[in-house]
C-alpha cells in the first residue's frame, strides 16, 4: 500500500494550494522506498493518468530521513534517478531539504526552484509513516531454510 501527500505551494495565493507534486512513501523493510512525483494529468494519447518521477529515496535514504528529521537539525537529502540501472548512482538532480525548528518543514527543490513544502500534522504523519515503513520487515520477505 502506497501513502502519499500532495505538498502545498510555497508561498500560495489561496491557504492549502497544493502545488502539483506529491511525496509517496511504498513499501516496507528493505523496500521501502520514497518517490517525489509531479502531475496527475490525463495523457491526450490514451486518457490514463501521467506522472513524473522526480527522483527517489532508497530505504536507506527513508530511514536516514525519519531519523535526521526526528533529531529535529535541519538537512539536505539528493534523491536518486529512478531507472538505476540506466546510470547507477546518478541523481536527478531534485532535493529534499528538511528545516528543524519550532515549524519544522520539508521542502523539494528542483534546482533553485521550490517545487513544494510539507509542514504542521501532514509533516508529522508523513514522517512517521516513513520511520514505521524503514523499520517494518517487508511483506514479501520470507525465510529461507
Amino acid at each position: 500500500m502506497e501513502m502519499f501527500t500532495w505538498l502545498e505551494e510555497l508561498y500560495p495565493g489561496d491557504p492549502g494550494q497544493c502545488s502539483g507534486v506529491t511525496l509517496r512513501i511504498s513499501e516496507s523493510g528493505r523496500y521501502a522506498q520514497i518517490r517525489a512525483d509531479v502531475g496527475d494529468a490525463s495523457q491526450l494519447c490514451n486518457g490514463l493518468p501521467m506522472l513524473h518521477c522526480l527522483g527517489y529515496l532508497d530505504t536507506d535514504g527513508v530511514a536516514r530521513l525519519a531519523e535526521e528529521a526526528t533529531a529535529g537539525a535541519g538537512f539536505v537529502m539528493a534523491l536518486r534517478e529512478l531507472y538505476p540501472y540506466i546510470r547507477p548512482d546518478a541523481f536527478s538532480g531534485a532535493t529534499l531539504v528538511f528545516f528543524g525548528g519550532d515549524e519544522p518543514k520539508i521542502q523539494l527543490y528542483f534546482g533553485a526552484h521550490c517545487l513544494g513544502v510539507l509542514r504542521g500534522r501532514l509533516l508529522a504523519a508523513f514522517l512517521e509513516c516513513a520511520r514505521l515503513r524503514s523499520a517494518a520487515p517487508a511483506s514479501t520477505e520470507r525465510e529461507v531454510e
